[in-house]
């Protein structure tokens, strides 16, 4: 038989009557697929927009998706996942969920029952099997669980880092310095949160919203931020609040002690001119 081919069944059935009659039919054929299905993507998670998951926080889900799988000759019959894990990141793989049977109309798959802990390394095979039966298996590049904010180092008030002002005289702006570090998954992320302390009473202030925050930007290696377009008040504190989020979606928020906002000169109490008094 040769590959791409198309066989099929004739039956011929015959009476015993002297006058012999009989009756033909055929089969709907087979087609011969000598060829494995066409090779696609398989991610680790389910995120929007095909995004591959390198770290998480989740210690109960594992899930991941695929496309772009096909097969022209016979298509595919359906698809296949396990899950293995390593344990502490140790480099040694254990099953953890044999493969599970998937229609090939699915595109993903997401569990919420597992037990997974901190630097946990697991990984996603897809076994793709066409309708002649032939199979090939794609792994993920597998993600990490990190269960650990990001370390704080240094944090303060001013943009000199190591340094804390305690007061200022700008009446719009506002600025930190911080340090953070993250071991296990890396930094995300930087965020913000401005507060203000006015006759005695606490509450944010930027962003207007209480709760929202201000990302930063993708830049992990800055180490200090300003903020402007502000409005200060004289003689309230300032405090900034930093978020430090990891790729594994945890965040570490501290704040800044404040500084008090004085834009007043000295006031002179007296002022002695002339030659001092001997003791």
């Amino acid at each position: 038989l040769e590959h791409g081919k198309t066989y099929y069944t004739i039956v011929w059935a015959y009476n015993g009557a002297i006058t012999q009659q009989k009756v033909a039919a055929i089969s709907n054929g087979v087609t011969v697929d000598l060829t494995k299905p066409v090779s696609g993507e398989v991610i680790d998670g389910t995120e929007d927009g095909f995004r591959d998951v390198d770290f998480s926080s989740s210690t109960a889900t594992v899930g991941a998706q695929w496309r772009g799988f096909s097969d022209p000759e016979s298509g595919i019959r359906q698809y296949e996942v396990q899950v293995k894990i390593d344990r502490n990141n140790t480099g040694s793989y254990q099953l953890a969920r044999d493969w599970s049977l998937f229609t090939n109309d699915t595109d993903s798959v997401q569990w919420v029952n597992f037990h997974l802990k901190h630097k946990d390394r697991v990984k996603i095979s897809l076994k793709t099997t066409n309708n002649a039966l032939n199979s090939i298996q794609n792994d993920t590049t597998g993600f990490i669980i990190d269960l650990t904010p990001a370390v704080l180092i240094s944090l303060g008030d001013g943009i000199i880092k190591g340094k804390d002002r305690t007061f200022q005289s700008d009446l719009t702006s506002l600025s930190s310095n911080f340090e953070f570090i993250d071991e296990e998954s890396g930094l995300d992320h930087f965020k913000i949160q401005i507060y203000q302390n006015h006759e005695g009473v606490r509450s944010q202030i930027y962003p207007a919203k209480f709760g929202e925050w201000k990302s930063l930007g993708n830049d992990i290696t800055i180490q200090h931020h300003t903020e402007t377009g502000l409005t200060l008040h004289q003689g309230s504190m300032y405090s900034m609040r930093v978020g430090a989020v990891n790729k594994a979606g945890f965040v570490a928020a501290f704040e800044t002690n404040g500084v008090v906002i004085d834009t007043t000169p000295p006031i002179v109490h007296w002022l002695h001119v002339g030659s001092l008094a001997a003791d």
